[in-house]
């Protein structure tokens, strides 16, 4: 199955992300491309739909999404959202600018895509790296062999994205757990990519859930739970060394300035406040 061009993609495209920018200013090829464009920041929702399916993965800056059922979501750089046709929403930057990369698709691979599953709206991460531009490159290249390259490389993403969605929905449990051995064992320091493990998630979906869950980062939330427990075994009698020790601290000097800049005084003064 293969893509149907789409040439209409490109006022619908100018429309949507600016109204003055020029025809030009678009790239084109068999799937409608956008990239490197700047969105504007603005804090009004303005709904609209697109009559295709599209892809925007944010490379700079961070935004904001509106849809009638989650009303906003925060969008940070690394993030992608995918749409539906006919779908309302909305999606701007939050504060200052941000820059996004844009594929914009129809046709019976879309549909076999969504009616796979393969295809679902929302908010993902997919990183850093601009992995649009290299399906976009390959679909540029104007060649059969190109054109499958392109096709195997968006359905590869997509099936990756859906992956990690399945992997998502069991993340609360895991993410409890994590707090539960944190609050159990607050003496043993994990780094991020030893939670992200212990979750069986990456970094990026550990700190996008965790924060869902607790409001907190991975490391803040540590730190917080951590200061707490020195904070008890202070009013239970025992000596900065001792605490120091008990909590993995590397030395009574590093609990001290850890401890005063969690709490705000340093652990004499905290007993004798």
């Amino acid at each position: 199955m293969q893509f149907t061009p789409n040439f209409n993609l490109q006022d619908n495209l100018i429309r949507y992300f600016r109204e003055d920018v020029a025809s030009d200013a678009i790239e084109m090829d068999l799937f409608g491309l956008l990239t490197s464009y700047t969105l504007k920041a603005r804090s009004d929702v303005q709904p609209r739909g697109l009559d295709f399916y599209s892809i925007v993965h944010v490379t700079q800056g961070s935004a904001w999404l509106w849809t009638q059922s989650d009303a906003r979501t925060a969008v940070s750089a690394g993030d992608c959202l995918l749409f539906y046709p006919d779908t309302a929403f909305d999606f701007a930057a939050a504060t200052g600018d941000a820059t996004v990369d844009c594929i914009c698709f129809n046709g019976g691979l879309a549909e076999h895509l969504k009616q796979t599953n393969l295809l679902n709206e929302g908010v993902r991460s997919i990183g850093a790296s601009r992995r649009l531009l290299s399906i976009i490159r390959h679909a540029k290249e104007g060649t059969p062999a190109g054109a499958l390259r392109a096709h195997s490389a968006l359905f590869h993403l997509f099936t990756e994205l859906e992956v990690e969605r399945l992997s998502s929905t069991e993340a609360p449990s895991r993410i409890a757990a994590l707090i539960d051995a944190i609050r159990q064992h607050p003496e043993i320091w994990r780094d991020s990519h030893e939670m992200a493990e212990f979750c069986h998630l990456s970094e990026a979906q550990l700190r996008r859930v965790f924060k869902q869950e607790t409001g907190l980062s991975p490391k803040t939330f540590q730190d917080t739970v951590r200061a707490q427990k020195a904070k008890e075994l202070l009013q239970n009698g025992f000596s900065v060394n001792v605490v120091s020790d008990l909590l993995g601290y590397a030395d009574p000097f590093h609990f001290s300035r850890r401890f005063k800049t969690l709490i705000g005084n340093t652990p004499r003064d905290f007993l004798n406040s």
